[in-house]
């Protein structure tokens, strides 16, 4: 599985969502809260057996951020 086929996996499944795109915007477009997104992140990081720092969370808007901070970080 690649590692944009298994972010886009990852939100839509939190989100209960099967129109996701890479450009999705997952706050402003799905209503997505924090709670959402730090699951998503926790999926992100146990998958791919990482951290993503803090600092950088909320620089990942849309599943195309979350894959390319993940193949620079990984």
């Amino acid at each position: 599985m690649t590692t944009s086929s298994k972010v886009l996996r990852i939100v839509e499944n939190q989100l209960n969502r099967h129109d996701i795109s890479m450009t999705t915007d997952i706050i402003d477009e799905t209503r997505a809260d924090s709670l959402d997104m730090i699951e998503i992140i926790m999926d992100v990081e146990e998958w791919f057996e990482m951290d993503i720092k803090d600092k950088d969370i909320e620089l990942l808007r849309t599943p195309g951020d979350i894959v390319h901070y993940v193949e620079q970080n990984t």
